[in-house]
């Protein structure tokens, strides 16, 4: 549709063009021969605009020999103004030149003008539209430029996206399946519980986080699923507290569960009943999300985890991507406790 636009957007400028050399040429010669000479002449000129914006500024110009397209461009525009010389040779009547162009001043008879003054009526025209096929030609090819890298920024963000939030399932799954598999050993009751939590789950990571955004309400019930699963897991973990306000807005699919599922690793709240977690989230009216975790650490240094590495690495590269200079996060840490502080403006536009 764009490209018919365009070409009849051409086809109107030259019929306005073709019409104000009719009526110049319609003072000086008759009907016929006015619109030969508007014909000749606008001929001569689209055709040497065109083929330098189809042909020498794409296949010369755009690969660097600049040499070689001046070359081609002088080549072109003596051609076609010659032709066109030739072609209006018989119907322009030679006009008197001036006194100072004269060999005898005296003689007043009609005497042809120098070659130089009859190409002037149709070089010149010429040379200003070379300039503009020039200038527009590289406008459009600056425009398409800027698009091609658009797009390749879209599909690499959305390639990076899709490959961030493969990782995800993976990792949930390989805790969770580790739970269910130490409690099936046992014959524990809880197994079943459990089991019906993880579908839960599971059903929301598969069917309803292939989206840009979720609900934050379907965020915080997948939170709170996931620590009463791992209150499931253990009776003695109870030090436990998930406080949250406001859940009217949207965010991307999985953003907040890393850092949840950091704190319950390095915490090892099931180890010692001195171990805590407090969790925090609210949305202020402006939109803004703050987002706080908060956990013990034991006097036991733990192995470090590196799956728990990847995990948080993920969900920092994708608020990079998601919310680019529209967060803020920051880490804590003494030989106490461990805290995550996060701040995202979700009414932001992306």
């Amino acid at each position: 549709m764009d490209f018919i636009r365009k070409y009849l957007l051409h086809f109107l400028l030259w019929s306005i063009y073709f019409t104000l050399f009719f009526f110049v040429a319609n003072e000086q010669f008759t009907l016929i021969n006015a619109l030969l000479v508007a014909s000749i002449i606008t001929f001569v000129h689209a055709s040497i605009f065109y083929v330098n914006y189809t042909y020498l500024i794409p296949s010369l110009y755009f690969r660097g020999k600049n040499l070689l397209y001046l070359f081609s461009v002088v080549i072109v525009l003596c051609t076609f103004v010659f032709i066109g010389a030739v072609a209006l040779e018989g119907l322009i009547q030679p006009q008197p030149v001036p006194l100072f162009m004269m060999n005898n001043p005296n003689d007043f008879s009609s005497v042809e003008p120098p070659i130089f003054l009859r190409l002037i009526p149709i070089s010149v025209p010429a040379i200003m539209l070379l300039m503009v096929s020039f200038i527009l030609k590289k406008t459009e090819h600056s425009q398409l430029v800027e698009q091609e890298l658009e797009q390749l920024k879209t599909q690499n963000f959305e390639t990076e996206l899709k490959f961030l939030r493969s990782q995800i399932n993976p990792h949930f799954l390989f805790n969770s399946l580790n739970n269910i598999y130490s409690l099936s050993v046992t014959k524990s009751e809880k197994t079943p519980d459990m089991l019906v939590k993880l579908s839960s789950m599971l059903r929301y990571l598969i069917y309803e986080c292939n989206v840009d955004k979720v609900s934050l309400e379907k965020e915080i019930e997948y939170i709170s699923n996931y620590i009463e699963l791992q209150k499931l897991k253990d009776d003695q973990i109870s030090n436990i507290h998930f406080n949250h306000q406001g859940n009217n807005a949207e965010i991307s699919p999985m953003l907040l569960m890393p850092f949840v599922e950091n704190a319950f690793k390095h915490s090892k709240i099931e180890d010692t009943d001195k171990s805590w977690i407090d969790i925090s989230l609210e949305v202020k009216e402006s939109g803004k999300l703050c987002f706080k975790v908060e956990n013990s650490i034991p006097p036991i240094p733990t192995t470090k985890d590196e799956t728990g590495g990847v995990g948080i690495a993920n969900v920092k590269k994708r608020l990079q991507l998601l919310y680019p200079e529209r967060h803020s996060i920051n880490f804590f840490e003494d030989i106490y406790q461990y805290k995550i502080e996060l701040s995202i403006e979700l009414n932001g536009t992306h």
